[in-house]
């Protein structure tokens, strides 16, 4: 691994590093919007919450309903957005070789890498979804083991 980052250097190192990181912060998001942003799932995890409180679902008015799911859609949107924002700004940041920008994506990549492993092994009766996930991990793999081999100098 050392002679291979030696060999693609270390700009294009950090270029690698921020857009696996980045595109790992798309699949994610994506993937929490696809899950949560449905409106069957909105209504399986209102009526487990309704049942638990003794509360039937017939007893809202299908306006609230509405109003009470795109509440949910839009707050998810906007913290999504936050994170990739929030996210663009650490990778500004690493670019810039700092040393809490260096810490942050050496904890996201370190936890990512074998988070996306496990959550693609758990979709393997959807393989494209499996799949992405597995080389997202990979990605975080490789970009985890360059940090953690690579000599360069953080501020």
């Amino acid at each position: 691994m050392k002679e291979h980052l030696r060999q693609i250097g270390e700009k294009k190192f950090l270029l690698y590093a921020i857009l696996f990181c980045f595109f790992g912060d798309l699949v994610l998001a994506r993937y929490l919007f696809v899950k949560f942003a449905d409106r069957q799932t909105f209504n399986e995890m209102l009526q487990i919450a309704l049942n638990s409180q003794g509360t039937e679902m017939s007893g809202i008015a299908q306006a609230d309903l509405d109003a009470t799911f795109a509440l949910i859609v839009n707050t998810l949107l906007f913290f999504l957005t936050l994170m990739i924002l929030l996210h663009l700004i650490n990778y500004f940041f690493f670019s810039k070789k700092k040393n809490f920008a260096f810490r942050y994506v050496t904890a996201l990549v370190w936890v990512g890498s074998p988070s996306c492993i496990m959550l693609g092994l758990s979709y393997v009766r959807m393989p494209i979804v499996s799949l992405i996930f597995i080389v997202q991990g990979i990605l975080y793999g490789y970009v985890a083991r360059g940090l953690w081999n690579y000599p360069w100098d953080k501020n």
